[in-house]
């Protein structure tokens, strides 16, 4: 019997900021790296992966989570 371990996927992030204070335009720009596709995106550190393109648009200010999912159900979290 052979058993593999799928490796976690990777990936990097950019962010930008809101613009000015009451404003919602600050991004989360999550870059795959390596894993195996296709990959689903969350910003509240794997609780939840609701995005396919890794672009987060419209956010307020707040703490985010980035991580990543991939089609062997790995979970890739930042630490």
């Amino acid at each position: 019997v052979i058993v593999a371990v799928n490796p976690l996927p990777n990936f990097t992030f950019t962010s930008s900021n809101i613009t000015c204070n009451g404003l919602n335009n600050g991004t989360i720009t999550i870059t795959t790296t390596s894993g195996a596709s296709p990959f689903t995106y969350g910003t509240n550190d794997g609780v939840t992966f609701p995005n396919t393109t890794g672009i987060f648009n419209n956010l307020v200010p707040a703490a985010y989570k980035p991580a990543i999912r991939d089609a062997n159900g790995c979970v890739r979290r930042c630490n």
